[in-house]
């Protein structure tokens, strides 16, 4: 009998290039054998299986992987942790002396614990799929599935972690962020990733954070070896990369973000000199201000992350490979945006341009020690743990009595914002005594990379995450008669100056805010509207304001009339030129028998209203001195009961001759039906009180306001009716919840209160002439989600306002100072002095670290 043949098994599992060639195929992969010998590209078909698989389909993912699920046979395991051994990490860590830590250290915490083995297997999967384009799609869901099996162990991990157990988290948490950076995400928006890169990063600065001590002396010892780095970019390259990532600080300029969108440029400067792969930290060290303005488009926030892509680009790196393109490519900015600003359109065409360039290693840049990118991941977790230490710094700036404890109304009292979304609740509430441990601070936080700002009475939300300067120390007085001037500190509010001058001064009045408890600087630095500027102007025109004294950002102490550009700029300029401390300020002897007070009438009158106040406009010059409001009322009150809005209207009558003239002046609003005489006689520090009742709102609600001047001619019965309307239409919006915050307040001056600077080279804001106030407001409780769908639909309400309520007539420029908002175009409002302004920021303020938003 002949012998028995043994059976042949054939295969259709064979690489492409075998089949073709009709020869057999060992079905080793990624290369099998034949395709070894002859020095051939090997590929296999995505829809065969795996020789090892049985007749498992590949190109399906399970749609849950549990512990016990075999994504690939164990063989094909043992070949990738070999391949990742021996190529993949050559890829990820340059220096030979990190390699130990790679081979052997953390191989050996995978073998102890599956869900590192998992990631590491992941990271291989990836790193297979770039060199096997054919089989990419194969490799990329091998590598999905390991890490979607690795992460739930993660977390419970995680949950509880300890000395023992650290060592492979920390390990997991930076590969798997490089497997989250390496597998594509076609369908995935570029800030979106952002965002889940950030949580990432947290994960691992969190974990080093906690447990450094531990990481330190165990197995992943080496990765905390200190290194020196040196780079060297090609000529070109860094020319002209510096130049473009420094022209977006001229591209922001003007911007209410600016001081944040300035720390953003400086972190994409600093990373860029670090090396290339210090971008990969972006997300992770970026602000939480910044991140919240990519996440809301925010064009000039969207352009410095395009700007993060670009420098993505010069990672010629595997697990890089496409990111940077990606972001530039896919971010995009409207064709009216980019219209009305060259300036973004010509960074965005750069952008462009440089992410459509094909990246050269040598080209791009020359190393002497190439340091990966986990080590400075490690040097990121070094920048947080720095924040720690300046804090601590600061204690040694500071007595213990001038830091205030968070845990006393003290501190919930000096560090509440006007707007309650606005309070970023500070680490450290300095409260200095003295002008020198100002200066001694300042000068520290200036050079730091704390969070930081400085506030009086936080009318205008200054906060920061880290550290916030409070002034309140600060109220110093000093009657000076022979010139008729006081010397007031920045800490004081307006009710304290005024109790003051009644003791030392009886007679004198300052140029005084509308309410007691605004405070002296922010009120005067922005321009400084009083109940007398129909006599002498604003608080900021020259005449007014004599002098301030000020720390400078480097700790010196010097008056500002000892640089005229210092003090031009503070005379209505704002807050981000230097810190006041002190203010030396005019004042008048001024009526002590003011008659003022409000009439309030039922909604029914508001027509016979708006055409008597019109003609009191006209008019209203014959009386020297005189003012007026016209606002709404009834909408506050109800809001802390869930009442329906429904606003009433009344006026505030400001007379300083005496009852009997301002009875006969006004006599025209007693004569309408339904008026409420709530007038009497009263002095100016009373007069203000009565504005305190706006006070309930601080803290608890979410609002905005703009503040638009208009000309005489232009308050006439149907601009008042219109403005009514504006505030109907708002309110409509959601009527029981716009009540805290949204308000029109019709405001009517002589001709002096724009008029009484003579030059405006003295003073920042070049007035205008116009006559009267038409302030708004759009806002409700805060309820914790602010910016709602609701909050923006409100804020159109109030950046269209201008334009529906007085016409055509209306300009951009007609924006007074005091609430300026990001959509103003304040080129426009500062006109022929925006230019000096900015030259004058630059000069006292080039990191723009003043600088802040009230939105």
């Amino acid at each position: 009998m002949p012998p028995t043949r043994k059976a042949h098994h054939k295969s259709r599992n064979g690489c492409n290039q075998c089949k073709k060639r009709h020869v057999k195929c060992d079905e080793v992969r990624p290369t099998c054998g034949n395709c070894v010998k002859r020095d051939a590209t090997c590929s296999f078909s995505l829809n065969e299986q795996s020789p090892s698989t049985g007749h498992e389909d590949r190109d399906t993912p399970p749609s849950a992987v549990d512990a016990q699920h075999r994504i690939l046979s164990r063989a094909e395991e043992m070949d990738l942790i070999h391949f990742f051994i021996t190529t993949t990490i050559k890829t990820v860590v340059h220096d030979p002396k990190d390699w130990h830590l790679w081979e052997h250290n953390i191989p050996q915490l995978a073998f102890q614990n599956e869900y590192l083995l998992d990631i590491l297997l992941a990271l291989a999967c990836v790193h297979r799929s770039k060199l096997h384009p054919l089989n990419a799609k194969f490799w990329v869901r091998c590598a999905i599935e390991y890490q979607n099996r690795a992460l739930p162990v993660f977390y419970k991990v995680l949950g509880d972690v300890n000395d023992e157990t650290c060592h492979a988290a920390f390990a997991f948490s930076f590969v798997t962020t490089m497997v989250e950076i390496s597998i594509p995400h076609p369908d995935m928006d570029p800030i979106e990733q952002l965002m889940g890169l950030r949580n990432y990063f947290r994960g691992t600065a969190m974990l080093y954070l906690t447990m450094l001590e531990p990481l330190k002396y165990g197995p992943m010892t080496p990765f905390f070896k200190p290194r020196t780095i040196t780079w060297e970019y090609d000529s070109e390259i860094r020319k002209s990369f510096h130049e473009r990532i420094t022209a977006l600080y001229d591209v922001v300029a003007g911007s209410p973000d600016e001081k944040t969108y300035n720390e953003t440029i400086a972190l994409l400067l600093k990373q860029f000199y670090d090396s290339p792969f210090a971008v990969m930290a972006f997300s992770l060290l970026v602000g939480p201000d910044f991140f919240q303005l990519v996440c809301q488009r925010e064009p000039l926030a969207v352009l410095i992350y395009i700007y993060c892509g670009v420098l993505f680009t010069n990672i010629n790196e595997w697990w890089c490979d496409g990111l940077g393109k990606r972001i530039v490519n896919e971010l995009s900015l409207s064709a009216e945006v980019l219209e009305s600003n060259p300036k973004m359109a010509s960074a965005l065409l750069w952008a462009k341009q440089q992410a459509s360039k094909s990246t050269e290693p040598n080209r791009v840049l020359f190393w002497r020690i190439f340091l990966s990118f986990t080590f400075h991941l490690c040097f990121c977790c070094f920048d947080l743990t720095m924040n720690a230490s300046h804090l601590d710094h600061i204690k040694t700036i500071l007595s213990p009595s001038e830091l205030v404890d968070p845990s006393t109304d003290q501190y919930k009292s000096e560090s509440q914002t006007w707007q309650a979304h606005r309070n970023l609740h500070p680490k450290v509430l300095a409260r200095p005594k003295s002008i020198e441990a100002l200066a001694a601070l300042i000068a520290f936080l200036t050079t730091s990379d704390l969070d930081w700002a400085v506030r009086c009475q936080g009318i205008g939300d200054a906060s920061a995450k880290d550290v916030l300067v409070s002034l309140m120390a600060f109220k110093d007085f000093a009657f000076d008669a022979q010139n008729e001037s006081i010397v007031i500190g920045a800490g004081m509010t307006w009710g304290e100056v005024e109790k003051r001058l009644e003791k030392e001064a009886p007679g004198y009045q300052a140029l005084s805010a509308r309410c007691s408890f605004v405070g002296v600087s922010g009120m005067t630095l922005h321009g400084g509207l009083s109940w007398i500027s129909s006599t002498y102007g604003l608080a900021s025109d020259p005449q007014n304001f004599v002098d301030a004294q000020v720390v400078k950002l480097d700790g010196s102490i010097i008056w500002a009339s000892e640089e005229p550009d210092l003090l031009l700029a503070l005379r209505g300029g704002g807050h981000g030129f230097a810190i006041v401390t002190a203010f030396r300020l005019k004042v008048y002897k001024y009526s002590q028998n003011i008659y003022s007070g409000s009439i309030k009438f039922p909604r029914s009158a508001l027509q016979e209203v708006a055409r008597e106040v019109e003609g009191f406009a006209r008019r209203m010059e014959e009386w020297s001195g005189t003012a007026m409001y016209l606002y709404n009322t009834d909408l506050m009150e109800g809001s802390f009961i869930g009442a329906a809005a429904q606003p009433g209207i009344a006026i505030w009558l400001f007379d300083p001759e005496g009852e009997g003239h301002g009875r006969r002046i006004f006599d025209w609003a007693f004569k309408i039906e339904g008026a409420v005489d709530e007038t009497k006689i009263m002095n100016l520090r009373h007069v203000n009180i009565h504005g305190d009742s706006v006070l309930a709102a601080k803290g608890v609600c979410s609002a905005n306001m703009s503040n638009i001047t208009i000309p005489s001619a232009a308050m006439t019965e149907q601009l008042i009716l219109r403005a009514w309307d504006w505030l109907d239409n708002t309110i409509a919006l959601d009527p029981r919840r716009f009540h805290t915050g949204t308000f029109v307040l019709l405001e009517l001056f002589q001709k002096q209160v724009f008029r009484s600077a003579n030059e405006n080279d003295q003073c920042a804001w070049p007035h205008t002439s116009n006559q009267h106030l038409l302030q708004l407001g759009v806002g409700r409780l805060d309820e914790g989600d602010y910016p709602t769908k609701l909050d923006k639909d409100a804020l159109d309400m109030l950046k269209n306002a201008g334009k529906l309520i007085v016409g055509d007539e209306f300009s951009p420029a007609d924006y007074f100072i005091n609430f300026l908002q990001p959509w103003n175009d304040r080129r426009a409002v500062f006109g022929e002095n925006y230019d000096k302004l900015q030259a004058i920021r630059k000069k006292y303020n080039p990191r723009g670290v003043l600088i802040r938003t009230n939105e």
